[in-house]
């Protein structure tokens, strides 16, 4: 008779903690028993396994594994062809996400630190608007003195300012700290962005970090799931590929616009910098001795968008971070973006993401 129990490794070269605890979330209900490989000996556990699956990031043992009848799950799409289901996320879009995020900013130098497609759709996105971004081969993590010395002097080199997109969460981190050490302002000299916003490493630096999205705990949950019904009887092969939430999670690393009309820019600061307060476009026009009407016209001539669309952006941010970071309720949420009312801040998030912020704070943690 078959043992309802499996027995799951968890073989992972890189640890992200919300992937890791959708797939104990799933496994806790369907009688699943989960061993997570050491560090130090991922390629050991990989060739002496004999449970019932893998979960892993590593081409590592595969083919002996399958042979074995080793189930093989991944959440990568580059070792999809070498497993039975794969949920992973959609590297061009984050690419692309990326590139408009900066581009909405008002940046006209970038610099991309990726090897992936993810990497690749920056560049070629960024190319379609007439810019050009400079690559910077990631030191994470061979960081040698000699690679460290060689990054920071090509840091300081980059045109400024300039929007930095990065791999991940680890390779920002070390782009934030190597700009730090080198003298650099972040985010005014570089903004640095990262990918898949976990919180522990985005709160990690020095400067919070900002991150593109991907839904880690959904994706660990997702994989769960497909390799069940490849347990239960679903052809190998299955491959599923995760949006991210079309949003940054923005935090200090990127919060600059590079707009070189100074009364803009000074403007800019002004409301960003209390967006989390009751501060309304009439304030600011008080503020610069402006009419109403000049205000939206220097924002719509130079930055292409108005006041009070930067101003709800603002909030937003301020949200999603709150409902990512914090264990807040809904209504403390509201009042600390700077909504008047739980009841506004619930329409408009609803109107943005097409579901409620308890429903998006739970698919994304």
């Amino acid at each position: 008779m078959e043992n309802p129990r499996k027995r799951i490794l968890l073989l992972l070269n890189f640890y992200y903690p919300r992937l890791h605890r959708g797939i104990v979330d799933y496994a806790r209900t369907h009688s699943w028993d989960i061993v997570t490989a050491y560090p130090s000996h991922l390629k050991e556990s990989a060739r002496k396994w004999r449970g019932d699956a893998v979960i892993t990031d590593m081409d590592c043992n595969l083919q002996q594994l399958r042979e074995r009848g080793v189930r093989i799950a991944v959440p990568t799409e580059s070792l999809a062809g070498k497993a039975d289901c794969a949920v992973c996320p959609d590297e061009e879009l984050i690419g692309s996400i990326a590139a408009d995020y900066f581009l909405h900013k008002g940046f006209s130098h970038f610099a991309f630190c990726s090897g992936t497609a993810r990497g690749k759709a920056f560049q070629a996105r960024i190319k379609q608007h007439g810019y050009t971004a400079l690559p910077i081969v990631g030191t994470y993590p061979y960081m040698t003195e000699k690679r460290i010395r060689e990054r920071r002097k090509l840091l300081v080199q980059l045109p400024r300012p300039c929007a930095v997109f990065c791999e991940n969460d680890q390779e920002s981190g070390h782009i934030a700290n190597l700009a730090l050490d080198a003298g650099l302002r972040v985010p005014e000299d570089l903004s640095i962005l990262g990918v898949g916003n976990d919180d522990l490493l985005c709160n990690s630096t020095a400067i919070p970090l900002s991150s593109v999205e991907t839904r880690l705990y959904e994706r660990g949950f997702r994989l769960a799931e497909a390799l069940d019904n490849v347990f239960h009887g679903q052809e190998p092969g299955f491959i599923l590929k995760l949006e991210p939430t079309q949003k940054i999670i923005e935090r200090e690393s990127t919060g600059f616009y590079a707009v070189e009309h100074p009364l803009l820019r000074e403007m800019i600061q002004y409301l960003t910098a209390r967006a989390g307060t009751s501060v309304q476009v009439a304030d600011l026009a008080d503020k610069f001795h402006l009419s109403v009407s000049a205000v939206y016209r220097t924002f719509m001539n130079h930055l292409g968008i108005s006041p009070k669309k930067l101003l709800l952006d603002a909030r937003m941010d301020i949200a999603r971070r709150l409902l990512l970071d914090t264990d807040d309720k809904i209504s403390a949420i509201a009042e600390e973006a700077g909504f008047p009312t739980a009841a506004s801040f619930f329409e408009t998030f609803h109107r943005i993401h097409s579901c409620t912020p308890q429903a998006w704070r739970k698919r994304n943690r």
